[in-house]
């Protein structure tokens, strides 16, 4: 009777992935530009936190206010499309979508240089001090419990100019300023955000390489077609490097790892497993709009030391559930769009919170694709805004993090870059070296 139950089980799962899979890729198909699409991410979750929603979750009124959520999710979503895309892009497209105005670029130069610097060198010092996780015996808590203290800011950095840094850099590759120090530049990023333990980091390389070559500004470029053909093997990589982090916190065989990580994709919306029970909603009913936007703010007015932190909500939740049990290193699910917005909003306004997520983020990704000329500075952030705006339905608190951690160390290392070269710019050895090669 047991194995039988079991195959049941894992028949109901089987389908009902199967089903949710079908409809929401149906549904969202003409608005994902490749396999390689950061949305997939968000969409996955959806998927599967229904696949759990059906299986784990009696009580069927949370079954309507979670499809209901989903729902306005799509509403709001469906409403901007990603620009068609054009058979063959003429000679010069990227010319005319992008201002590259010489200064541009070297002021870029500079601001990504200052960045790439300052990354490489907060790792290099987590490194003496503390270790990097991903060398720990114990991988999985100590890519938490390591970042602590001041430790804390090198995390920041790492999910924040982690991101801005290998943007720019691909973007001058593709300019041909420096090919290949900025292709090194890239890949040396991605193996420092690795050190950290983070089974995505190579993941976030091909969502990077995916939006570039599809963005209309660079198909005409002979290097967007070098950059295209890595996407492939460069997912691979990400897959091999996502099981290599699992074997090396698990310490099993490599098949144990494989079959960790297709449990941890499965788990992607275990969000509904933590918050669908009667204490743990009881606990949150207390919440509203106002905390809602205290929450959102609490990691950077954090950091500044304006207010004491307060813990992720999918943190609470654990403790909740572990009650007595709770383990010292606690973590926790992202708070994805269905809970926070039935958690700070109630069950109607949850449902208006959910469309606004959805057109927020298909807005965001219109707005990258889209083909105003603009500086290649302000392309480098649309950019980098397209890839992080996919965190923003899997936990809007991260999403407002990530920006401020990635736009406020690029904004400072930005303006120096310019006041150094409008400051040669203005040297009267400058201005001597003009006159003599007029």
């Amino acid at each position: 009777m047991p194995s039988l139950l079991s195959r049941l089980e894992f028949a109901n799962l089987f389908w009902s992935a199967a089903l949710f899979t079908a409809i929401y890729v149906l549904a969202y198909r003409r608005y994902i530009f490749s396999i390689f699409d950061p949305f997939n991410i968000p969409l996955v979750t959806a998927i599967f936190a229904s696949v759990l929603m059906v299986n784990v979750v009696d009580d069927r009124r949370w079954w309507f206010q979670f499809f209901s959520f989903q729902i306005a999710f799509f509403l709001g979503f469906s409403r901007n499309k990603l620009p068609r895309r054009s058979p063959a892009p003429a000679k010069g497209a990227g010319r005319t979508c992008l201002a590259l105005f010489p200064q541009d670029l070297d002021v870029l130069e500079g601001a990504t240089a200052l960045l790439f610097l300052l990354a490489l060198g907060a790792n290099l010092y987590l490194g003496a001090t503390a270790g990097f996780p991903i060398f720990d015996s114990r991988a999985g808590t100590a890519k938490v419990d390591t970042f602590v203290g001041g430790l804390g800011a090198v995390k920041r950095i790492n999910d924040g100019i982690g991101v801005f840094v290998p943007c720019a850099a691909l973007v001058l590759y593709a300019c041909g300023r420096h090919k290949r120090w900025w292709l090194s530049v890239a890949l040396v990023e991605v193996g420092i955000t690795g050190l950290s333990g983070s089974k995505s980091a190579v993941l976030l390389f091909v969502f990077i390489l995916a939006s570039l070559t599809h963005h209309e500004a660079f198909r005409a470029w002979g290097a967007t077609a070098r950059l295209k053909q890595w996407t492939k093997p460069v997912m691979v990589a990400a897959v091999t490097w996502a099981v290599a982090v699992l074997y090396i916190e698990g310490g099993a065989g490599i098949g144990e790892a494989a079959t960790r990580l297709l449990v941890r994709i499965l788990f992607y919306g275990d969000m509904v497993l933590h918050y669908y029970h009667p204490d743990v909603i009881a606990h949150f009913a207390q919440y509203g709009p106002l905390t809602y936007l205290t929450d959102m703010l609490n990691p950077i007015l954090g950091m500044l030391r304006l207010v004491p932190y307060r813990e992720p909500l999918g943190y609470t939740m654990v403790g909740l559930l572990a009650g007595q049990n709770t383990p010292g290193t606690v973590v926790g699910p992202n708070t994805c769009f269905y809970v926070a917005g039935h958690i700070y909003f109630g069950g109607a306004g949850g449902f208006f919170y959910s469309m606004f997520i959805g057109y927020s983020v298909s807005f965001a990704r219109k707005l990258f694709f889209s083909r105003p000329k603009i500086g290649v500075i302000a392309f480098v952030s649309l950019l980098a805004t397209s890839i992080h705006i996919a965190a923003l339905p899997l936990d809007a608190q991260y999403f407002v993090t990530l920006m401020f951690d990635t736009f406020a160390p690029a904004c400072v290392a930005i303006t120096i870059s310019y006041l150094a070269i409008v400051a040669a710019a203005s040297s009267p050895d400058h201005s001597l070296r003009q006159e003599a090669h007029p």
